[in-house]
């Protein structure tokens, strides 16, 4: 574990370095009015300083025996399953709009992770959808894609 967190720690930190050198480039504004650099300047420098605690707490550790960790072959069906409901919501979302396509993406998602009853999902898959339509459309006003069925 302290060998892993140590590689981490290091492509993390080297990571940020080049995101704060590039987010320099740009202009960074004031606190009242920032502009394109500000937020991303910001951010890899928290990057840095969390990349530097943990390689700081990675070096202080003892190096411990881990155990091997495998996954079940049920374990890697879901997975599967997460990534291709997550692949066809990035293909389908133009073609059946935005909240149709975000129903059905939680609905399978919650169903392939823990099963439960299909009156439940329902009610949790239209709630996340309407309020995030709700927040994403109405709220901020972000143009989202209605597909066929205009919704």
């Amino acid at each position: 574990m302290k060998r892993s967190n140590i590689i981490i720690a290091i492509i993390l930190l080297g990571l940020s370095g080049y995101l704060l050198i590039e987010s320099m480039r740009l202009s960074l504004g004031g606190l009242r009015t920032p502009q394109a650099g500000f937020f991303p300047t910001i951010l890899s420098a928290v990057l840095a300083v969390l990349s530097l605690a943990l390689l700081g707490q990675a070096s202080k550790e003892k190096e411990k025996r881990a155990s091997p960790f495998r996954l079940g072959r049920e374990s890697w069906r879901r997975i599967a399953l997460a990534v291709g409901v997550l692949l066809a919501f990035g293909f389908s979302v133009d073609f059946l709009g935005y909240t149709l396509s975000s129903f059905l993406l939680v609905a399978i998602l919650l169903r392939a992770i823990e099963p439960m009853r299909w009156w439940l999902i329902i009610i949790i898959a239209l709630s996340t959808s309407v309020i995030s339509y709700g927040i994403f459309g109405w709220l901020l006003q972000t143009p989202l894609p209605t597909g066929i069925f205009g919704i």
